[in-house]
This record gives C-alpha cells, structure tokens and sequence, in this order.
C-alpha cells in the first residue's frame, strides 16, 4: 500500500520532488508507482491525477484516488478512512 506524496508534479511537502527529479524519476503519482511496482500492490492517488489511473494500473497496482492533501483531524480522518474501505475491508 502506497499513498503518493506526489499531487500533479509537485510534492505534498517537504524535498521528494527534488529528489525524483535528480534521480531522473518523473515527478508525479506515475513516477512513484513506477518506483514501487515491484514492491506494492495497491496504491491511493490524489482526484487530481485520476488521469492517471489506467498507466498505473498497466504497472499491475490498484488505484483509488481520493483526496490525499491533509489540512484538518477532518482530512485526516477521512484520508484514512477511504483506505480502510478500499483495500481493507
């Protein structure tokens, strides 16, 4: 299981987009996906990048998308609530 840090081409917070980018990874919820496919099965991608959910899917990955941006307790909670019920159910 995986939640992108990515939303678009830009990280939620913090340097992981510099680093894909210097790595020559594409900075987006592909670009991860393609980082772990050899290792992860299931994976929640922001609305935002629904676009992408049949590329990732190719990669043999379960996609949700939901949104993954957490502001409030409320965000928070909801975030890991649609985990739950997608993959854990």
């Amino acid at each position: 299981m995986a939640v992108s840090p990515i939303i678009g081409s830009s990280a939620i917070s913090g340097p992981t987009g510099k680093y894909m980018e210097a790595a020559g990874i594409e900075v987006s919820a592909l670009g991860v996906a393609k980082m772990y496919a050899d290792v992860c099965s299931n994976m929640i991608i922001d609305t935002k990048d629904r676009m992408l959910t049949k590329k990732i899917e190719s990669l043999n990955i379960n996609v949700h998308d939901t949104k993954i941006k957490m502001t409030t307790k409320q965000s928070e909670d909801a975030l890991a609530a649609s985990i739950i019920k997608q993959f854990y159910h």
